[in-house]
């Protein structure tokens, strides 16, 4: 059974008549169990009482108090002379205890209803939707991922136990401390949202071994706390952003408990690698709504980030690696002149081949031959009699190796050598060795994990992008149907307006913004750490000029 408490009222005016120098400023009315407004920081003297219209606890520490005491116990003086007259005592005895108790069980009652509603809430979890071996990878507040500390643990620990205002108080007292953990700004707020009930719930997700996580956390609290604050009419729901944790999860099973959420309306998920990948196509197939940099494209003249559809996602990414690719060759060599050698009987690699051509000529560059390896036994024979070229540009596969490498041999380091993704895996550099050194190419999409010990390395967006993303998505105008997850939070809802594309306040440059696909080139190992001798190892362009 719940510990009963007894409740007050608060409006961030303190009724003491004192001065609190950090309290948050006024609010509507509002409940409290704990001795701290969650709210504008008043202690509880500072409030009034729900039964007595002033706090007990007030008793020795507000003289204006104590005088209306004494009043009372004037009033009781007089009844007592009168009590004195032995005619009338018993009658009197009756009518005082009679009154007393009705006070008494009218008080119970209230507070028993109030227990009732603390218990109800206690049931109230998105982690019951969760098969057990999966809870430990989410959290709406009762689990901490960052930063143990044994006061926030506590507060983790109300929050399980959904005493939303000691969750509340505790993380306040928390965060005064350690203001910059961002994944307690968010648990507090969402126990303020859980406490007003039927909150907007979003989920983001983080990997737990990375130390910049909590980056990601920091703009999302910002908007969670400014939006929560600003509306204090009871009717408006609050936001609540859960942490989901990628980092060693089965993501077939964590992405199905998700979609089994139903309050789950969408997710953010800013990371970029395998875990983002895989579950991105799950999700959309499900009608899940998710915000990535996988599946959103800036359009600078709209001032918008636009969704790619899963069908133009391929095409989208082949536009972005070959201008990548041309980028780099034009800072070795301004216009590019390429020797492209591609395979007719793939195709992808026709299609890499095709964009490259497309983009070709926004840098100047110029195609001096195309061979098709399928139907030359030979290819690396066109690099004796060919003049002319400064670029060699190979759009081949893994299973065009071999051919790859008898080409890379007869140019001998004296073109720079640009490749598909395809040929981005341990066995280029174990078949390659000092054949594919210098190679250079862009990371696919969905890369494996296991290539580089850091797996998170593309740029993520900048934090005021993503807090623009979120602030957009929630308060985002309604056109026709659909509106911001303010006024319509449902899935479809946010399905649609994430189709319909993300319109931004404020004007963002390409280094922010873009999705970039960074280049590696393979080089070697002088540290000894690889096997092979040689290594991938992320190429700027900056660092060429």
């Amino acid at each position: 059974m719940t510990t009963i408490l007894r409740p007050w009222i608060c409006d961030g005016t303190p009724k003491n008549g004192l001065n609190y120098p950090r309290c948050l400023g006024s609010h509507g009315e509002v409940e409290n169990f704990t001795d701290i407004c969650p709210f504008c920081l008043l202690p509880r003297e500072a409030g009034k009482s729900v039964f007595t219209g002033v706090d007990i606890t007030a008793v020795g520490k507000n003289e204006g108090y104590k005088s209306r005491v004494s009043q009372s116990e004037n009033v009781f003086s007089e009844w007592f002379l009168l009590l004195r007259d032995k005619g009338l005592m018993g009658v009197w005895l009756f009518l005082i205890m009679g009154i007393f108790l009705g006070v008494i069980l009218a008080n119970l009652s209230r507070m028993i209803s109030h227990e009732a509603v603390v218990t109800v809430e206690k049931g109230n979890f998105l982690i019951s939707s969760f098969s057990g071996d999966m809870e430990d990878f989410f959290s709406q507040g009762e689990k901490i991922f960052f930063e143990v500390n044994p006061l926030k643990q506590m507060a983790a620990d109300a929050f399980r136990q959904g005493d939303w205002q000691s969750a509340i108080a505790l993380y306040n007292r928390y965060i005064e401390d350690n203001g910059n953990d961002y994944e307690a700004q968010i648990y507090r707020q969402n126990a303020i949202a859980r406490s007003r009930g039927n909150p907007i719930t979003l989920a983001t997700t983080i990997r737990v071994d990375k130390e910049n996580n909590t980056d990601i956390l920091s703009p999302l609290a910002r908007y969670q706390q400014e939006f929560n604050q600003q509306n204090q009419d009871k009717n408006q729901r609050l936001l609540e952003i859960v942490i989901v944790n990628y980092q060693g999860a089965n993501m077939d099973k964590l992405s199905q408990n998700i979609l089994n959420t139903n309050d789950i309306i969408g997710i953010l998920d800013l990371h970029f690698d395998q875990n983002s990948y895989t579950t991105l196509s799950i999700y959309e197939n499900q009608g899940l709504g998710i915000i990535s940099p996988i599946n959103f494209q800036w359009h600078q003249t709209e001032n918008k980030l636009q969704y790619i559809t899963p069908e133009n996602r391929e095409k989208v990414y082949l536009n972005i690696v070959t201008n990548t690719l041309l980028n780099y060759a034009n800072s070795l060599n301004s216009s590019p002149n390429v020797i492209l050698f591609y395979d007719s009987e793939s195709d992808y690699s026709i299609k890499f081949k095709s964009s490259i051509l497309e983009n070709l000529p926004q840098w100047q560059g110029n195609l001096i031959i195309d061979i098709d390896v399928s139907q030359n036994a030979n290819p690396e024979q066109i690099l004796q009699t060919l003049g002319g070229a400064n670029t060699i540009v190979m759009a081949l596969g893994e299973n065009r190796l071999s051919q790859a490498m008898a080409i890379s041999r007869e140019n001998n380091y004296f073109l720079p050598i640009l490749v598909s993704e395809d040929l981005f895996n341990n066995n280029t550099l174990i078949q390659g060795k000092e054949t594919v050194d210098q190679w250079v190419m862009a990371l696919p999409w969905g890369y494996s994990p296991d290539v580089f010990a850091n797996e998170q390395i593309i740029p993520r967006w900048s934090e005021d992008l993503i807090y623009d993303i979120f602030k957009e998505t929630i308060t985002a105008p309604c056109e026709g149907n659909m509106c911001g997850l303010a006024i319509n939070a449902h899935r479809g809802n946010f399905e649609q307006l994430l189709q319909e594309g993300i319109k931004l306040s404020h004007d963002y440059n390409r280094q922010d913004s873009l999705l970039h696909i960074p280049l590696v080139q393979i080089v070697p190992d002088f540290e000894g750490l690889s096997d092979t001798g040689y290594r991938f190892e992320i190429k700027t362009i900056d660092s060429d000029h």
